[in-house]
C-alpha cells in the first residue's frame, strides 16, 4: 500500500507541494477507490511521459483538476523536480517506468491502481525524435523509435483499458505529429512512420472503443520550443524556421498542452477518432511567400 493515510481533497485547496512516490512494486493508489465511490467530479489521470517538454506543460494543466494525477516517465530526476511546476488540486503521484519493457507496462494497471479502480483519462506524451537517413538507420534504430512512439502507446492503452472501461467517461489523447502524417523530414523516416502508426491504431481504436463510451483523440504538434530542440536547430535555424510558420513563431509546450486539456475534457465528448493539427499554420502554404506566382 502507499504509505500514508487515506487522503479526501479539502475543498477550495491547492496542490501540496509534494510529489507521493509508489514506493513499492506492488503500490496501490487508495485515493482512486476513493474516487469510485465518492463521485464528486474528482478525476483519474494517468501521463506518460510527463516529467519534461510537453508532457510537463501537459501535467500543469490536468493538475487543474481535481483528483488523482499520476506521471509515468523514465527519468526519475526530472519527475522529482515536477512539484516545483504544479499548482492545482490535483494529488500528483509519480511512477518510474521504461515503458519499452512490455510486461512491466502491461503490469502497470496492478502496480499503480486499486482493484476494480477506474481511470478517467489517459495521455500518452511519451516518444523520441532520433534524426538518422534510411542509408544509416540499423535495425536498432527502427526497434527504439518504434517500439516507443508506436508500441508502447499501443501496449499502454491495452492494458489501462479495464480501467478506462470503467470509468464511463474514459478519454485517451495521444501526442502525435505532423511529421508523417502530413509532412516529411530528411532523417525522420522512421520517427514519421512511427507517428503515422500512432494516427492509424487511433482512428481504428476510436471505432473499437466506441461502445464503452470511450473517446481517443490525437494532437500533432509542428516544431514546438522544448529544450532538446532549441539545443538543436541553435539560434540561427530557429530564426530561419519561424520564416516558415505565418504565426511567426514556434510552439509553446503550453499550446500543445491546451489542446490535450480540451480533448480530455467534457467539452470533448463528442470528438473521437480526430486529431488536431498545431503547427501555426506551417503545413498551410502552397508555395513559399518569396514565390511570385500570377495567374
Amino acid at each position: 500500500m502507499v504509505k500514508g493515510k487515506k487522503w479526501k481533497q479539502p475543498p477550495g485547496t491547492a496542490q501540496p507541494r509534494k510529489c507521493f512516490r509508489l514506493a513499492s512494486e506492488r503500490a496501490i493508489c487508495e485515493v482512486l477507490c476513493e474516487y469510485g465511490q465518492l463521485g464528486a467530479g474528482l478525476l483519474a489521470q494517468v501521463v506518460f511521459g510527463g516529467a519534461t517538454g510537453i508532457g510537463r506543460a501537459i501535467v500543469r494543466r490536468l493538475a487543474r483538476r481535481p483528483g488523482q494525477l499520476i506521471v509515468i516517465d523514465k527519468n526519475e530526476a526530472e519527475l522529482a523536480k515536477l512539484p516545483a511546476w504544479i499548482e492545482g488540486p490535483a494529488r500528483l503521484a509519480c511512477v518510474t517506468a521504461d515503458v519499452l519493457d512490455t510486461d512491466a507496462l502491461t503490469a502497470l494497471p496492478e502496480r499503480i491502481l486499486a482493484d476494480g479502480a477506474a481511470l478517467d483519462v489517459l495521455a500518452f506524451n511519451a516518444g523520441i525524435y532520433p534524426t538518422v537517413t534510411v542509408e544509416e538507420s540499423k535495425p536498432k534504430d527502427w526497434d527504439l523509435v518504434s517500439g516507443l512512439n508506436a508500441r508502447a502507446c499501443y501496449f499502454a492503452i491495452r492494458a489501462f483499458l479495464p480501467s478506462l472501461r470503467r470509468s464511463k467517461r474514459g478519454t485517451i489523447v495521444l501526442t502525435s505529429s505532423i511529421t508523417g502524417n502530413r509532412t516529411g523530414a530528411t532523417g525522420l523516416a522512421i520517427y514519421g512512420a512511427s507517428k503515422a502508426a500512432m494516427n492509424g491504431m487511433m482512428r481504428s481504436m476510436a471505432l473499437e472503443f466506441a461502445k464503452d463510451g470511450i473517446t481517443i483523440n490525437a494532437v500533432e504538434p509542428g516544431v514546438v520550443a522544448t529544450e532538446p530542440v532549441l539545443k538543436g536547430l541553435g539560434p540561427q535555424n530557429e530564426a530561419k524556421m519561424k520564416l516558415l510558420i505565418p504565426l511567426g513563431r514556434l510552439a509553446d509546450p503550453d499550446d500543445i498542452a491546451a489542446s490535450v486539456e480540451f480533448l480530455s475534457s467534457e467539452n470533448a465528448r463528442y470528438i473521437t477518432g480526430q486529431s488536431i493539427i498545431l503547427d501555426g499554420g506551417m503545413t498551410l502554404p502552397e508555395w513559399p511567400e518569396n514565390i511570385d506566382f500570377n495567374v
